[in-house]
């Protein structure tokens, strides 16, 4: 298993390291979502130490982005990446292209061993690892791992998202709820549709409170016990979905009424009343 995992891990790195420079002799990547991203990855900095009783300020702070189509996590990812990545040659959008594809492709890496992991838990070892191959041949994966957007990050938390909740509903440990929505609030930082997943949540938690998984050990338990456990636990995730949303989107709260306007407009253009 461990050898083919690896096999299947380095087919997944070529296919989506390749060619990342598909758009060379272009000034600017002829992709619109990847290039507002770059856009907005430029014009935002954190604040100095003297100004960091502006970074509550959502009309005065620079690590505000104030554009919120996307969440704001991939672009603090990327932000972070160039002010400690100092190998760069320059500091226009040219020169974060290929770093912020790369680390899509690599983001899609890992969502393919992600795949394994949850197909081995669901069913076995030999389904997680043809999930995981399918997964490192799927087109759409490949073509947007050479694009950086937001779209292999929100695959990456949904799967993690989705591992936890099964062992949710298997084990009902807190640990597990609270990855759970820790995972949950980067991806809804990520991209707000992520939010139905929340039903998601909710049922893993019931299934844990219904015995729907339980072992012979687990089933002796009494019926309350769980749902008492089901219950605090639900309860520590969705704390730690709210408090890993504000650290890595803090704006979509502070400066709500431009968030709203944003996720109304792509709401509206997704189901064409915009067009």
């Amino acid at each position: 298993t461990a050898i083919g995992l690896l096999v299947v891990v380095a087919l997944a790195l070529l296919l989506r390291m390749y060619g990342l420079n598909w758009d060379e002799g272009f000034g600017w990547t002829p992709h619109p979502d990847e290039r507002a991203i770059l856009s907005k990855v430029e014009s935002i900095s954190p604040p100095s130490l003297g100004e960091l009783d502006v970074l509550l300020d959502a009309e005065e702070s620079p690590w505000n982005p104030r554009w919120f189509p996307y969440g704001s996590f991939p672009l603090y990812f990327l932000k972070g990446v160039e002010l400690f990545y100092n190998l760069l040659p320059g500091d226009d959008l040219r020169d974060l292209r290929i770093t912020g594809r790369a680390i899509s492709g690599l983001v899609d890496v890992v969502t393919v061993v992600a795949v394994f992991a949850l197909g081995r838990i669901v069913h076995s070892r030999k389904v997680g690892l043809f999930a995981a191959g399918l997964v490192a041949l799927a087109v759409i994966h490949i073509q947007l791992s050479h694009f950086f957007a937001v779209d292999t990050f929100l695959a990456l938390f949904a799967v993690l998202t989705m591992f936890f909740l099964v062992r949710v509903a298997r084990h009902g440990n807190s640990r597990d709820s609270i990855l759970a929505g820790l995972f949950m609030g980067l991806g809804l930082a990520t991209k707000v549709s992520l939010a139905p997943i929340g039903a998601a949540y909710v049922v893993a938690h019931l299934m844990y409170a219904g015995g729907l998984l339980s072992s012979d050990t687990q089933s002796a338990i009494l019926v309350t016990d769980k749902l008492s456990t089901a219950l605090k636990n639900a309860v520590y995730g969705a704390i730690a979905t709210g408090i890993t949303f504000f650290i890595v989107q803090p704006y979509a709260i502070l400066d709500w009424d431009r968030f709203y306007s944003d996720f109304t407009e792509q709401s509206e253009m997704v189901r064409r009343i915009r067009d």
